[in-house]
C-alpha cells in the first residue's frame, strides 16, 4: 500500500514538474527549487536550534526542581525537523481530504433524505386527492394536516438558503 502511494506521488510530482518546466522554463523551475530548498533548510536549522535550546532549558528547569530527567535525544537535527514537517503536512492534507469526503457524503445524504421526504409527501398528497369517497371538508382537513406536517418537518426547505435581494428601498 505504501509502495503504491509512493509511486503515485512520485508520478504526480514528475507530471507537475514537467508541466511547470513546460510553462515557465527549466531554468526558472531550477532556480525556484533551489530557493525553496534553501528556505526550508534555513527554517529547519532555525527550528532545530530553537528546539534544542528549549529542550536544554527544560531539562535544567526540571533538574533544579528535583526531577531527574534524561532526554531521549541529545539534540534535534534539521533533518529530523524536515522529516516531522513532512509527516505533519501529510497528516494535514489527509485530514483535509477526509473532512472533504465526509462533507460530500453528508451533503449527498441530506439531499437524498430530503428527496425521500418529498416523495412521501407527494405520494400522500396524491393519495388524499384520489380518495373520492371523502368529502370536501375531510379532504381540506387532510391537506391542512399534510401541510402542517410538511412545515414541522421542514420539507419545503431544501437547506440551500433564501436568496436575499442586494438592493434596499430608502
Amino acid at each position: 500500500m505504501m509502495q503504491v502511494l509512493r509511486e503515485t506521488l512520485t508520478d504526480l510530482s514528475k507530471e507537475a514538474h514537467g508541466y511547470l518546466v513546460h510553462l515557465l522554463g527549466a531554468r526558472s523551475v531550477e532556480n525556484a527549487q533551489e530557493c525553496f530548498f534553501q528556505v526550508v533548510k534555513y527554517l529547519a536549522e532555525a527550528a532545530a536550534s530553537g528546539a534544542n535550546v528549549v529542550m536544554k532549558y527544560l531539562a535544567q528547569f526540571l533538574m533544579v526542581a528535583g526531577v531527574d530527567v534524561e532526554m531521549p535525544v541529545n539534540s534535534i537535527t534539521p533533518d529530523a525537523v524536515v522529516y516531522i514537517g513532512q509527516w505533519l503536512l501529510l497528516a494535514l492534507i489527509g485530514y483535509w481530504l477526509l473532512s472533504l469526503a465526509f462533507r460530500l457524503v453528508a451533503s449527498t445524504l441530506r439531499r437524498v433524505l430530503w428527496l425521500l421526504k418529498l416523495g412521501v409527501v407527494l405520494g400522500l398528497f396524491c393519495l388524499i386527492l384520489s380518495d373520492s369517497s371523502a368529502g370536501t371538508e375531510t379532504t381540506a382537513l387532510r391537506l391542512a394536516g399534510l401541510v402542517s406536517v410538511c412545515v414541522l418537518l421542514g420539507i419545503g426547505h431544501s437547506g440551500t438558503g433564501v436568496i436575499k435581494p442586494t438592493w434596499r428601498i430608502k
